[in-house]
């Protein structure tokens, strides 16, 4: 039972850096096949991660819909963000907003589409995934941007301190004045991020009751929608940056095995039995680790409660016999 990212479909290398920390391999979702980005694939070739479709179908008319959203999008350069908002949990573009030539455009792709839709679920999934894929596009786009950002100001740095005369090489973001930008895009529309997540896994085949996250403003959401979650256990204690060695990779194993434990057994073990699973943090690593229990939820439900998304009954799950009863939140804090 693997770790699923939520609720986003990319991941940064920095990002999955801190993740593995804890877990040696973790699945991303992806919201259609022909646009899985090229590094994710390389992660998953490397071993790091996972790549998992939870819903396929209707691949060319998605790539027909981001096709407008991009032309659309260039159109509104230099505007704020405002135009990924979606209303009525529709694409962006899909709304009163947007302009009439762009909703021409989309009707001559998709067909015609009313104007205060009723839609149904195979109409809401489909969003859903487009939503997905925007999100990813966007969240890609920001990552590049703050990777060549670290790099300018790598270089910056370097360049001043040749030109004093010192020789120390300096970690991109250990100094003030850098470049990079700060503000990061992923915290940008967490609720129909989440809420379109919900809506795709409630139709994946493949389940996993372990779901990590890196940010703070998911987990605060989380928390508001679900007053049942509880802290499980809480570490600032982390595997080492290097988990190159076979104890490494057998304490990675053991880890996981007491988390699908966790998310299988009708009474769970108490949180401060990990113990000997992760190793003290040092000056060398940053990152910390709080699990979050949902008790008596599956996925499915938890997910479903916190978005307002009845859960797909029909749906057959993982197919074996540790299938969750429990929902377990990893937040890793770096």
């Amino acid at each position: 039972m693997k770790p699923i990212y939520f609720p986003y479909t990319y991941i940064s290398r920095s990002t999955l850096d801190n993740l593995n920390f804890f877990f040696k391999r973790i699945t991303v979702y992806q919201p259609s096949a022909p646009a899985i980005p090229d590094d994710l694939k390389a992660f998953e070739d490397e071993g790091l991660i996972d790549i998992q479709l939870p819903v396929q179908g209707a691949e060319k008319k998605i790539a027909a819909v981001l096709q407008d959203y991009n032309i659309w999008a260039d159109m509104h350069q230099g505007r704020d963000m405002t135009f990924l908002k979606i209303q009525g949990k529709s694409p962006p573009f899909f709304t009163e907003t947007s302009t009439a030539q762009i909703k021409k455009e989309i009707r001559e792709k998709v067909g015609p589409i009313p104007e205060n839709p009723a839609l149904g679920d195979s109409e809401l999934l489909f969003n859903a995934r487009v939503f997905l894929l925007m999100a990813q596009q966007m969240d890609y786009q920001n990552s590049q941007t703050a990777t060549f950002l670290e790099t300018a100001d790598s270089i910056k740095r370097n360049l001043l301190k040749q030109l004093k005369g010192e020789s120390e090489t300096s970690v991109p973001g250990s100094e003030p004045g850098d470049l990079t930008s700060k503000d990061n895009l992923r915290d940008y529309m967490i609720p129909e991020r989440l809420h379109a997540f919900g809506r795709v896994l409630q139709y994946a085949e493949k389940t996993s009751g372990v779901y990590v996250t890196a940010n703070r403003s998911v987990m605060e959401y989380l928390l508001e929608k679900s007053p049942h979650m509880k802290i499980f256990s809480t570490t600032g204690a982390v595997l080492p940056a290097e988990n190159t060695t076979k104890v490494d990779t057998d304490r990675q194993e053991r880890f996981m095995r007491h988390l699908e434990m966790i998310v299988t057994a009708s009474a769970p073990a108490a949180g401060d039995q990990m113990e000997g699973l992760l190793q003290e943090k040092t000056t060398d690593t940053k990152a910390g680790l709080t699990l979050y229990l949902i008790p008596d939820q599956t996925p499915r439900t938890f997910f479903g409660k916190c978005t307002a998304i009845a859960p797909i009954d029909s749906v057959s799950g993982s197919g074996n016999n540790s299938s969750p009863i429990n929902t377990l939140i990893c937040f890793v804090e770096y």
